[in-house]
């Protein structure tokens, strides 16, 4: 497991939060859309670890849909879960690539995608 560092694949704003911590990593920053109510949701940046924090209890088995809080637009792509058919989100990493993970709640399939794996790793072990 690694910290990963992402932005929004709409806006290309950071959704990195330096001011709160999860994993003892800055927190990647959200807007959770559940049940027609929006509200602040931190994942953590720790790639493969699933601690979040929210105030919204999703209830597990759920589809949540997750917004950029900066520009508003949904993270959710066409692609469903190869597990449960759930939408997939997607976050840019910032070594360049995607980060897929599935939108329903419990579900724990996840992916980093990259042209340049090689680049990447040594990248996100340096840091970058």
């Amino acid at each position: 497991m690694f910290p990963v560092s992402v932005h929004c694949p709409n806006c290309d704003a950071s959704l990195m939060d330096r001011g709160q911590l999860i994993d003892g990593y800055p927190g990647i920053s959200l807007t959770l859309n559940y049940l027609g109510e929006q509200s602040p949701l931190l994942l953590s940046s720790i790639y493969g670890s699933f601690r979040y924090a929210s105030k919204s209890p999703v209830v597990a088995g759920d589809f949540t849909e997750l917004l950029c809080p900066h520009c508003g637009k949904s993270l959710i792509t066409d692609s469903p879960c190869e597990v449960c058919t759930a939408p997939l989100a997607m976050l840019h990493l910032s070594v360049g690539g995607d980060v897929l993970f599935c939108s329903r709640r419990g579900c724990k399939v996840h992916r980093a995608e990259t042209d340049d794996l090689e680049r990447s790793m040594i990248d996100l072990t340096r840091g970058v």
